[in-house]
């Protein structure tokens, strides 16, 4: 059986749906020659007992349905509840019909047909039913739409947890190749610059900090621009005078703006892998934001090596592929012969992956 739905739903539902059962019930008292407002008022409270004690009954069997496999059936609960409401609807006339006399509910067609000998059961019965039907019919669409409703949610959820997932497997692709191409660094430095070396490592370990603080998929601006600008930092102990960098970011359009973790310190690291880097042609990288596309531009000038570094596949794929499973756009890349420009979205930091 699906989760137990919690009985106020239903309870709520029967309040609202008992007085119109009473109402509808009550109506063929008007067309009686014996008509009187005390009549109709009998007859309304008669229906509305018979409504209660049947919206009751289905909903005991609907929770008992839940422990006794016997009456999970639809069907089978649906004959036992009919059975109960025939039984409830001769007991409540009886003891109604010896308190007042019944009012005629009878219609106009039928009272001129033969009477049944005994006591008049068939039309309380009847309509008991008919009421039974109804609460019946009501409550399976309260189960089909509340399961239906838990589905959409456990489905959202599921797509939820499997896209962060995906998130998180791309994000965790780039640790080792980061940490792979900083230790080459530091190992080429610690023989040729001790000094450099000891600067290179103390930045290293402010990315490292940052990497163990920052576990989401999406991380504010003004983060991801301090980690980028630490690791340009970082490559200018490296590369010195060949290498330029310039940031221009507005600090007010840094609130309550978010972008995909490593997105501008990742597009400063292809910019520098993918680049030759001398004092006479320094590698120019800028960082600003575009007022008119709501962007932020990562450019460098192209200075293409003549022996290109092995791709890992964590470039410019990588980041396009969690933009796009976030619900965004991919990056937007330009090249026209003289600088690479990626473009990058900024996203809302209240609605981001966290």
């Amino acid at each position: 059986m699906n989760e137990v739905i919690p009985i106020r739903k239903f309870i709520r539902i029967a309040l609202i749906t008992t007085p119109f059962l009473g109402i509808t019930g009550a109506t063929p008292g008007l067309l009686s020659p014996l008509f009187s407002y005390k009549r109709l008022l009998i007859g309304f409270c008669f229906i509305m007992l018979f409504a209660t004690i049947i919206w009751t009954v289905n909903i005991f069997l609907l929770y008992q349905s839940y422990k006794w496999k016997a009456i999970q059936k639809i069907s089978l609960r649906f004959i036992i509840s009919a059975i109960l409401a025939c039984i409830i609807a001769i007991v409540v006339f009886d003891i109604v019909r010896s308190i007042s006399p019944l009012p005629a509910m009878e219609l106009p067609a039928l009272k001129n047909l033969p009477r049944p000998k005994g006591k008049p059961f068939f039309f309380p019965v009847f309509q008991s039913l008919a009421i039974d039907v109804i609460v019946f019919i009501l409550i399976e669409l309260i189960m089909l739409r509340e399961s239906r409703n838990r589905m959409a949610l456990e489905n959202e959820q599921l797509k939820t947890a499997n896209l962060e997932a995906k998130i998180d497997s791309l994000k965790e692709q780039l640790h080792p190749h980061f940490l792979f191409n900083s230790l080459s660094t530091l190992r080429s430095l610690i023989s040729r610059s001790p000094e450099k070396a000891e600067l290179y490592l103390e930045q290293l370990a402010e990315l490292l900090r940052f990497s163990t603080n920052n576990s989401g998929a999406v991380v504010p601006l003004k983060d991801e621009i301090a980690l980028c600008i630490s690791y340009l930092n970082m490559q200018k102990v490296r590369f010195t005078d060949a290498l330029e960098f310039e940031v221009n970011i507005p600090e007010e359009k840094m609130k309550n703006i978010a972008v995909p973790v490593y997105s501008l310190q990742q597009l400063a690291e292809n910019a520098i892998k993918h680049n030759s880097l001398t004092r006479e042609s320094p590698l120019k990288i800028e960082i600003v934001y575009n007022d008119n596309t709501n962007e932020i531009k990562v450019s460098n000038n192209l200075q293409s090596k003549q022996n290109h570094e092995t791709s890992l596949g964590t470039g410019l794929a990588n980041l396009s592929e969690r933009y796009k499973l976030m619900g965004y756009k991919g990056v937007d890349i330009r090249n026209d012969g003289k600088r690479f420009v990626v473009a990058i979205q900024l996203m809302n930091n209240e609605s981001s992956y966290n």
